[in-house]
């Protein structure tokens, strides 16, 4: 699940869908103690299916994945 993460500086939290290298990119927050942020891409090729839908006022995006991928110390096939 996304969620902006806890910076007191940011002020906007997005996802990159990038028409022209077909990848979608966001960063999430890291598990080390400097909590450095790590850029995830996720190429068009490894996607299997995805959907948006409104729940509450919030879009929900989910984004189902062909093979199991390791972001950070996670693991699964699922994006939220």
């Amino acid at each position: 699940e996304l969620q902006i993460p806890s910076d007191e500086k940011l002020e906007e939290f997005w996802v990159d869908f990038n028409l022209g290298s077909q990848t979608l990119s966001f960063y999430i927050a890291g598990d080390n103690d400097d909590h450095q942020w790590e850029a995830v891409t996720v190429p068009e090729e490894k996607v299997q299916i995805y959907s948006i839908e409104v729940r509450e006022s919030k879009k929900l995006l989910t984004v189902i994945l062909k093979n199991i991928v390791k972001i950070s110390k996670r693991e699964g096939k699922e994006l939220l």
